[in-house]
């Protein structure tokens, strides 16, 4: 039981270290990542300046535009 609980663990953190090093993060991912309620970042993708993408249905965000996008809103001390 031990085994299978610490798997578990080791699992979930394999996948959030590969979450890390993805280029482009889905709605759940990037609301993680930003510490934004994943449904605010289901409105933010209908807005003008948000740096996502659509794939067929599916939203992804650049992380790296993303990291870029919340420096500029915090120095503009923007409400969103």
């Amino acid at each position: 039981m031990l085994l299978s609980f610490q798997r578990k663990i080791l699992g979930e953190k394999r996948n959030l270290i590969m979450e890390q090093i993805k280029a482009t993060l889905d709605i759940k991912a990037a609301a993680e990542y930003a510490g934004i309620h994943e449904g605010k970042i289901r409105e933010l993708v209908h807005t003008q300046d948000f740096p996502c993408f659509k794939n067929g249905n599916k939203w992804l965000i650049n992380r790296e535009l993303l990291d870029e996008w919340l420096k500029k809103i915090s120095r503009e001390h923007r409400v969103i």
